[in-house]
C-alpha cells in the first residue's frame, strides 16, 4: 500500500491537500478496528501486567520499568526504531526476570537499557547491552561512519 509505514508530505494549502487531510481526519473513527491499536493495546496490558508484578516485588525494578514507554515516542521511522528497541527490552531483559524473579539484580541492567535505547538513534548501545559486550558511549560519534 502506497501510504503505509512512511510519512507523507501533503501540501495542505490547496484544495486537493486539504480535501485529503479532511479524509484521513475522518478515518480517526476506525483506529479502534485497526491492527496496530490491537498491537498497541496488547502491548500496553503487557506492560501494565508487568508493572503489577514488578510493584509487589522490587519497587527499584518498577521505577525502572516505567521509564520503558519512554522508548516508544515520534511518527514514522522513529516510532518503528522505538517500537523495536521497546520489543527487544521487553523480551530480553523485563519478562525473563520476571519469570525468574530476580527484579531487585536486573533493575540497573533496565535503567542502563531504556538509557541506551533513548541515547542512541541506531541502537548500537542498547544491542551491546543485550548482547553482554561493553556498550559503546553514545555520545562518542563513530569514527566508522564519519
Amino acid at each position: 500500500l502506497p501510504f503505509t509505514g512512511r510519512g507523507v508530505h501533503i501540501r495542505s494549502n490547496g484544495v486537493f491537500g486539504y480535501c485529503l487531510l479532511r479524509l484521513v481526519a475522518g478515518m480517526g473513527r476506525w483506529r479502534r478496528r485497526s491492527f496496530r491499536f490491537r498491537a498497541e493495546m496488547e502491548d500496553i496490558a503487557q506492560w501494565l501486567e508487568a508493572m503489577k508484578t514488578a510493584l509487589g516485588r522490587d519497587a527499584g525494578f518498577a521505577s525502572a520499568l516505567a521509564e520503558l514507554p519512554r522508548v516508544l515516542k515520534g511518527y514514522s521511522d522513529t516510532q518503528q526504531r522505538g517500537k523495536a528497541a521497546y520489543s527487544k527490552i521487553m523480551h530480553r531483559i523485563v519478562l525473563p526476570a520476571i519469570d525468574a524473579g530476580q527484579e531487585a539484580q536486573t533493575a540497573q541492567a533496565l535503567r542502563h537499557a531504556v538509557a541506551a535505547a533513548l541515547a542512541d538513534e541506531d541502537h548500537a548501545a542498547l544491542d551491546a547491552i543485550l548482547s553482554g559486550a561493553e556498550a559503546p558511549d553514545p555520545r562518542i560519534p563513530n569514527l566508522r561512519s564519519a
